[in-house]
């Protein structure tokens, strides 16, 4: 059974916030949770929009050098070089190399395909790397799961946020 954009886009942005240390400060990272601002999004990046494509996730440097994950796509460009991976196909992540972080501002994280490709995207150094960390993780780890079971992860998740409150 076909996942549903928005399922994806549920399930991705509630994972990106139940990691999130409530401190994390983003200053290249954002989240797409606003329904009408997503067309905006893509107008940002310069990206055509797939048919119900939504945006979740980037890590914008500058505007030769960013990263964005959508219901569909993991979209890269690095020095004006566009690339983008079928999220629908990505098998592993590597989330990158965090070791002298306080000098840099970001790392480069990969997901990997059966085919032997590998797709290179941004992450923000610090607190606010689980944006496209558990980002990217989530859409991954979805992936094999059906459209009833990825509801029935966002009712489990709910009812377990019901009861910490």
């Amino acid at each position: 059974m076909k996942k549903t954009d928005q399922t994806i886009h549920k399930i991705c942005i509630r994972g990106i916030k139940r990691s999130l240390v409530k401190d994390a400060v983003f200053k290249t990272s954002s989240m797409y949770e606003v329904e009408g601002e997503y067309d905006s999004v893509f107008q940002k990046f310069g990206i055509k929009k797939y048919e119900n494509e939504l945006p979740v996730c980037s890590c914008y440097l500058q505007s030769n050098r960013w990263s964005l994950l959508t219901t569909q796509r993991l979209i890269t460009c690095n020095n004006d070089n566009l690339t983008e991976a079928n999220m629908d196909f990505a098998k592993v992540e590597n989330y990158g190399d965090f070791k002298g972080y306080e000098e840099r501002e970001y790392t480069l994280g990969h997901v990997n395909f059966d085919n032997g490709d590998s797709h290179e995207y941004f992450i923000e150094i610090g607190k606010a790397s689980m944006v496209m960390v558990q980002g990217v993780k989530f859409r991954i780890l979805i992936q094999p799961n059906s459209e009833e079971e990825n509801n029935s992860l966002l009712k489990a998740w709910t009812r377990r946020d019901l009861r910490n409150k």
